[in-house]
């Protein structure tokens, strides 16, 4: 058995894992498609020029993924504030967040997001660049 506290705090240290994981991806996406699509002297050598279009759609998925990155903390945030003012205010000493509230819904719901977007974005660049490779 796992007490819920020592739980929460295996959430939250796995939580702020992914999400660096998710910021490290996506940079490594956006790197790829520059390169790719700028290249210069540093630009691969590929039997064939991947489609651009895929490789900007892959890039901007991974920018949005940041996006959702920044605006899920942002929004807890807020929201962190917004409940420590109340509870300032009221001369609490102990508070607790509103799993149904809004903001803390869009919180979870950025979070979610931008999972997904990570790994359609990195789909995306896969099968752009697997492309380049068939026959």
């Amino acid at each position: 058995m796992i007490e819920i506290e020592r739980a929460h705090e295996d959430l939250n240290f796995t939580s702020e894992r992914i999400s660096e994981q998710t910021r490290t991806i996506s940079l490594s996406i956006i790197a790829i498609v520059w390169v790719l699509l700028i290249g210069g002297e540093d630009k691969p050598i590929l039997p064939s020029v991947p489609d651009a279009r895929q490789l900007i759609v892959a890039g901007f998925l991974a920018l949005l993924t940041l996006f959702l990155d920044y605006a899920q903390y942002a929004v807890g945030f807020i929201n962190t504030k917004l409940l420590v003012d109340k509870a300032e205010l009221e001369n609490l000493n102990s508070i607790s967040f509103k799993k149904e509230g809004f903001l803390y819904n869009c919180r979870s719901a950025f979070f979610w997001s931008k999972q997904l977007l990570v790994v359609v974005a990195g789909l995306t660049l896969i099968f752009t660049v697997a492309e380049v490779f068939s026959i």
